[in-house]
């Protein structure tokens, strides 16, 4: 899968206003995810999406997951693009729909298992 097809996909919500908009959105979205990973699960993760969405760009020299609920990553989300909870939450859906296409049902599944619950009841909203 192509990083075209990432901003292809987020440009088409009605509040993207531009092509910027949405690779700070889809790298905010994922890097705040891989945050919340374990390093191992977080390599794992981004060796298959499509450049510029690399370890290094989505989680510099972080050594151990950052702690942070659903709840906060929705309102980091808002707050960061003046978006509202359920653009947030579109957001969130559309990405990482992307993402586990990007990286295939095994390595969704694997980094799944190890994430907190309330974040892998998202995560699986993807598969819907």
């Amino acid at each position: 899968m192509e990083y075209q097809e990432f901003l292809d996909e987020v440009g088409r919500l009605d509040f993207v206003k531009s092509p910027d908009d949405a690779d700070a959105m889809i790298k905010a979205v994922l890097g705040i995810m891989c945050s919340r990973m374990s390093l191992e699960d977080a390599q794992k993760f981004t060796a298959d999406l499509p450049s510029p969405l690399t370890m290094y760009r989505l989680r510099t020299r972080q050594p151990t997951p950052l702690v942070i609920g659903v709840q906060e990553y929705i309102r980091e989300l808002q707050k960061q693009f003046h978006i509202s909870g359920e653009q947030a939450r579109i957001l969130v859906d559309t990405v990482m729909s992307l993402a586990r296409r990007a990286v295939g049902r095994e390595t969704w599944l694997d980094v799944e298992h190890n994430m907190p619950i309330e974040w892998r009841m998202i995560m699986q909203r993807s598969a819907a």
